[in-house]
């Protein structure tokens, strides 16, 4: 298998602008491929595969702007052919997606000049949140940001995971299946008290980027206690997670997982997960790209 920078019938692809795209889901064949999430899985190929375009890729998801009132400022889109559209949805999750593959591509000149030139406010849709924003300055070298940054979200995400295990109790969510046993079942067929509870949830998503924000962060006392949190609100079934986080997974759970659509490693595989996940069984879309194979073996190198 490996990487193939020119299949594009594999289920992962590398598109025009060396930025990883998806093939369409079957409920919707005529999607765009996935490119408002292309950032992040462009992060997560980077991390599997080292493949020095996808830092260019996601460089050129910014562009320089200018106003009378702010000056010069960069300004952020979710996949270059997005430049022109009247309403920008830019989200954090991207912003900080960027961030990270910047760190840890080693490119500091322009990791500086996001952190230097971006806007609190992202998008027409979102604005910086404060432990984002001293995260960021954080990593760019000021010891006082990344101090408060810890200050703020290692307790936000104590409570948080607390919270989750309540809910978890009182909506009666069980721990995740094998991806074996896992029937993923479409949203609206989902029972009531699944959707009642579920949506209090503090989701998982935000758990797994802290995996790739301290991946990306100087060690410290904060990044060792923060870690040690998250992993307490991991599943045992959620490998990356648990290995990034520095909890222990049996190498035959890493070499037996299955690739699945809809990008396991942050959802759940019970009742909880609101995603079309499914193993993939056709061969020709695992013919290379098999990326959430590929970032769990590499992790587990890494880690190991």
């Amino acid at each position: 298998m490996g990487f193939n920078e020119n299949n594009k019938k594999t289920y992962y692809f590398v598109d025009e602008h060396d930025l990883m795209l998806v093939q369409n889901a079957s409920w919707n064949p005529d999607g765009d491929n996935g490119k408002g999430d292309c950032i992040g899985r462009t992060l997560y190929s980077y991390l599997a595969y080292e493949y020095e375009p996808f830092v260019l890729g996601a460089i050129m998801c910014f562009r320089i702007k200018y106003n009378k009132k702010e000056g010069i400022y960069l300004q952020g889109y979710r996949h270059p052919s997005y430049y022109n559209i009247e309403y920008n949805n830019m989200s954090r999750d991207h912003v900080l997606n960027a961030l990270i593959l910047m760190k840890i591509s080693d490119n500091d000149l322009f990791f500086k000049t996001l952190s230097k030139y971006l806007k609190w406010k992202i998008s027409d849709k979102f604005n910086f949140t404060l432990e984002l924003w001293l995260w960021m300055k954080g990593i760019a070298g000021n010891k006082l940001a990344m101090f408060l940054y810890y200050l703020i979200d290692i307790p936000m995400i104590l409570f948080s995971i607390i919270w989750n295990k309540i809910i978890y109790k009182i909506g009666g969510f069980g721990k995740e299946l094998s991806q074996d046993e896992f029937v993923s079942t479409p949203k609206d067929q989902l029972p009531g008290k699944t959707g009642k509870y579920g949506s209090l949830v503090f989701p998982i998503y935000s758990i797994a980027q802290k995996a790739f924000m301290m991946y990306a962060s100087p060690n410290s006392i904060g990044k060792w206690l923060l870690k040690k949190i998250c992993l307490w609100g991991v599943d045992e079934q959620n490998f990356l997670l648990k290995i990034m986080f520095g909890g222990k997974v049996d190498e035959k759970d890493v070499y037996s997982y299955k690739p699945m659509t809809g990008w396991r490693w942050s959802t759940y595989l019970n009742g909880l997960n609101n995603r079309d996940l499914q193993i993939i069984k056709n061969s020709d879309l695992l013919r290379a790209n098999v990326l959430d194979v590929d970032l769990l073996k590499k992790m587990y190198k890494n880690f190991k």
